[in-house]
């Protein structure tokens, strides 16, 4: 199972757009966190971009506890960033879900592919 935050800044992210939800994928040595950033799937084609997984209730049979307020979710394993716990990219983050890997096998498999194909950062954002 992996949480679903809900108050995460995207290091990436101008400085105008507003704190989002995430899925925390792990800890790291020393404490910090690797957090997927996650955004509603704005391309209605069917085509997911690379190094992001879509989420939605035909994949994942226990979506309603994930806390998503939106139909579609994209999890942007691309962009997956590292923080320190007291950094203000995670500092105000509270848990919201929950994403049940067991009830959604297809969509475990398309993280653990976008990992491999994108693998995390070394950089700890402070």
């Amino acid at each position: 199972m992996l949480k679903v935050l809900k108050g995460i800044i995207d290091p990436q992210d101008p400085d105008q757009k507003s704190a989002r939800r995430g899925i925390l994928l792990g800890y790291k040595e020393g404490g910090a966190i690797f957090v997927a950033p996650c955004t509603t799937y704005f391309e209605r084609t069917g085509r997911v971009p690379p190094g992001h997984v879509l989420l939605n209730e035909k994949n994942c049979p226990s979506f309603s506890k994930t806390g998503f307020d939106k139909r579609e979710i994209l999890i942007n394993i691309r962009d997956a960033f590292c923080a320190a716990p007291n950094s203000k990219w995670v500092a105000a983050a509270e848990e919201v879900g929950f994403l049940d890997l067991k009830s959604a096998p297809r969509v475990r498999d398309l993280i653990g592919q976008c990992l491999r194909e994108f693998p995390p950062r070394a950089m700890v954002y402070q």
